[in-house]
C-alpha cells in the first residue's frame, strides 16, 4: 500500500525547500483571480466567450511576464545563494530597512 507520508506532497518532503512558503503564498495571490472572473465578465463591454478569452490571455501573459522579468532581474541581483526571506539579502542600508518597514506596513 501507500504510506502516509507519500500521500501529501508538502508532509514527506521533511525539511521544506527553502522559499516553499513564500513559493505557495504567491501562488495563491496569482490565482485568486479567480473569484473576479464572473464579475469581469459582467463588465466587459460587448463580451462574448472569445472577447473575454482574448482579454484573459493577454492579462495572463502580462502576469507572467511580469513575473519572470522580477525572477531573473532578481537572480541576476542575488544569485543562486539568495535566502528563503530575500530581506535578508537587502542589507543594513537605508533600501533595505524602508523594504523591511514596508513589507511590515503591508503585513499588518
Amino acid at each position: 500500500g501507500v504510506s502516509p507520508e507519500g500521500v501529501c506532497l508538502i508532509a514527506s518532503v521533511a525539511p521544506l525547500p527553502p522559499g516553499a512558503i513564500a513559493f505557495f503564498a504567491v501562488m495563491m495571490y496569482s490565482v485568486i483571480i479567480q473569484m473576479c472572473i464572473l464579475p469581469m465578465y459582467r463588465e466587459l463591454q460587448d463580451r462574448s466567450p472569445d472577447r473575454f478569452q482574448t482579454a484573459l490571455v493577454g492579462s495572463f501573459g502580462t502576469l507572467i511576464a511580469l513575473y519572470a522579468a522580477f525572477a531573473t532581474v532578481a537572480y541576476l541581483h542575488f544569485g543562486p545563494h539568495v535566502s528563503d526571506n530575500v530581506l535578508r539579502d537587502l542589507g543594513d542600508s537605508f533600501w533595505g530597512n524602508s523594504a523591511r518597514a514596508a513589507m511590515a506596513g503591508v503585513v499588518v
